[in-house]
């Protein structure tokens, strides 16, 4: 993978993942996922809110492309993509 398919890569998934948390949070969040997402919008008791769930689940993807990537398991791409998550 050239540097210039890299740094597209990258960029075309940073753009891509916006259109996926608009949605995300528009239908997800506050929609079956609001028993989560309700602490959010709720004065904080704790450090900790259910809201920060949503930051585990989703950047599972990436950590895990990252490592794939890097470890040279699953090639230059995942490490790209993963960044862009």
């Amino acid at each position: 993978m050239t540097i210039w398919s890299g740094i597209f890569s990258f960029l075309a998934t940073i753009a891509f993942m916006e259109g996926v948390a608009y949605v995300a949070h528009r239908w997800i969040m506050h929609g079956f996922g609001w028993f989560l997402h309700k602490s959010h919008h709720e004065a904080r008791t704790g450090f900790w809110e259910l809201n920060d769930w949503y930051f585990v689940m989703f950047a599972a993807p990436s950590i895990a492309l990252l490592v794939g990537g890097l470890s040279g398991y699953w090639g230059e791409w995942a490490t790209w993509i993963g960044a862009g998550i």
